[in-house]
Formats: C-alpha cells, sequence, structure tokens
C-alpha cells in the first residue's frame, strides 16, 4: 500500500471502534456505482424528461455539485429509433417511441426510476422505469416500438 494513503487511513481509523468501522463500511456497501453512491431509495429519482424511446433524463439529487442533479438513463435491454435516424423511416418511427413513453409517463398512476448501473457514457446510467408496475422495457417490446438489445453487437436497422 502506498504509504500516503497508509497514512490517511491511520489517521481516518485513529480513535474509532470496530463497531464504527463495520458500521462506516455498511454505509458504504449501499447501492454503489462506480465514484459515486446512489441513494437506494428509489423514490428520489424522477423522471424529468424524455428524450427518446429508450433514453429519459433523470434526477440524481445525490451526485457531487460539479456534475449537476440529473442523468441519462438508458433503458436496459430495448434499443428504439434514433431521434436523429439515418433515414425519414427511422426518425418518424423514433419520434413515434418519444411520444408513446411521454404520454405512457403523464398517464401513471405510479413511476419509479431503477437505476442499475453506470453506463458505458459518461453521465449515463443503465436502469428501467416501472410505470404502474410494468418495465418501460417490456412495454416498449410489447407495443412493437424497440427491440431487443443487451448493449453489444449490431444495433437494429430501422430504415428496413
Amino acid at each position: 500500500m502506498d504509504k500516503g494513503i497508509g497514512k490517511v487511513v491511520g489517521k481516518l481509523l485513529k480513535g474509532k471502534t470496530p463497531l464504527m468501522i463495520i458500521a462506516g463500511l455498511i454505509a458504504l456497501a449501499t447501492v454503489t456505482v462506480g465514484q459515486f453512491t446512489f441513494d437506494p431509495n428509489l423514490g428520489k429519482y424522477r423522471v424529468v424528461r424524455v428524450i427518446d424511446g429508450d433514453t429519459l433524463e433523470i434526477t440524481a439529487p445525490n451526485l457531487p455539485k460539479e456534475l449537476g442533479d440529473k442523468l441519462s438513463l438508458r433503458v436496459r435491454g430495448v434499443d428504439t429509433p434514433e431521434m436523429n435516424g439515418k433515414c425519414d423511416k427511422e426518425t418518424q418511427k423514433a419520434e413515434e417511441a418519444k411520444q408513446f413513453v411521454e404520454k405512457t409517463l403523464e398517464g401513471a398512476s405510479t413511476v419509479v426510476v431503477l437505476v442499475e448501473k453506470w453506463g458505458k457514457f459518461g453521465g449515463r446510467v443503465i436502469g428501467d422505469v416501472l410505470i404502474n408496475e410494468q418495465r418501460l422495457s417490456k412495454i416498449l417490446l410489447d407495443r412493437g416500438l424497440g427491440v431487443s438489445y443487451n448493449g453489444r453487437g449490431k444495433k437494429h436497422d430501422w430504415c428496413k
């Protein structure tokens, strides 16, 4: 271990009882994603806006101030057309998926944001949204507004 880090850890632990140290470790073990700890109280996340069918902007009030209080949430397990599509057909389908999600959220009696992990792009997390106790990813797939996608491999060609 680096001697500088050892000194810092030693100072932090000095005078602490084993029970205090264990309590601190348990506190750090709450749903940790990357360097930041997300509050496990899922009700604190809220959908701010729909970016496209599979990407939402959510509040994230427990981030460091330098990062702001909003993140993009990529809905896990589904791919919808892109708003800046490769063809008019894709752009039209993307607008349809976006409007569907907006209307579904507006008419919902309960919306719970589920944050699972940091995504591969900065400022984005992976998760899902429970709308009236149904996963948004499943709703999109069932309605034919998206296709199954695990984040790897070639994406669907919406222009065919």
